[in-house]
């Protein structure tokens, strides 16, 4: 048993992955967990029948861009090597708890968990992701992978259970000092949990393009533009921002 397995955050990823030579089979997560309802009895099937209704997905598309990439996870007695690329935003944070958290419930003894998550890059300015780089810069982060260990996981699986009930009373009060490398969840979770925080009954995003609509901005790809020059830390879909501005008031 010597396979390693990489879990990609997106399709995006994955097609730059296929073009290094860093051997290996792929995972790839195409799910945007912070965006939607979650439930503790049903995850999934909550999941699925959110993401098929908004964004006009067919379910049998959901099972095989989603959930049937999930089930490779009840294939990791094959691999001796799990190692996470992701990024610094409130989406991909949300999305790797979950990873790690189901990796928990089936490690073995030899498993090693590794994590590759940049919040910037040399060379590029405005660093949003891993999907703005090259093959080449892409395997350049493979040396600086991070071996995970019982402190992460078990930090990781706190915050997914909490947010599985949305608790955002844990989730704002949560130390992640007790993780030695997830260092870039307090952020996100700070901004995740700063959207429950409302002025007029509007959240920080409502807000903002509400802001923009008043000073005569009402184009929507502008609005978000704008939106992502302030606001990278949340990594949010432009189809979920632009379903958030078709919903404000006139």
């Amino acid at each position: 048993m010597n396979k390693i397995l990489h879990i990609l955050n997106g399709e995006a990823t994955l097609e730059i992955f296929k073009q290094t030579a860093i051997e290996g089979d792929t995972l790839t997560w195409n799910e945007v967990l912070a965006q939607g309802p979650v439930a503790e009895q049903n995850f999934w099937k909550t999941r699925q029948d959110y993401i098929c209704e908004t964004y006009h997905v067919a379910p049998t598309d959901y099972d095989q861009q989603v959930l049937k990439e999930i089930e490779k996870l009840n294939r990791l007695n094959q691999y001796k090597d799990v190692v996470l690329w992701f990024e610094f935003d409130v989406v991909c944070q949300i999305n790797l708890i979950c990873v790690l958290d189901l990796i928990s419930r089936k490690l073995h003894p030899d498993l090693k968990i590794e994590l590759i998550c940049p919040d910037k890059f040399e060379g590029i300015e405005d660093f949003r992701g891993l999907g703005q780089l090259n093959a080449a810069q892409l395997s350049s982060l493979y040396p600086t992978r991070e071996l995970l260990n019982k402190n992460d996981l078990k930090v990781a699986s706190q915050v997914w259970h909490a947010f599985t009930k949305q608790d955002i009373k844990f989730l704002s009060a949560l130390d992640t000092n007790g993780s030695d490398h997830l260092h870039l969840l307090k952020p996100a979770l700070k901004a995740y949990t700063g959207l429950y925080l409302k002025k007029d009954g509007f959240n920080l995003i409502e807000t903002f393009f509400l802001n923009l609509k008043q000073k005569g901005i009402t184009d929507q790809t502008e609005m978000i533009h704008l939106f992502w020059k302030k606001y990278p830390i949340y990594g949010f879909t432009d189809l979920y921002l632009a379903e958030i501005i078709d919903n404000l008031p006139e």
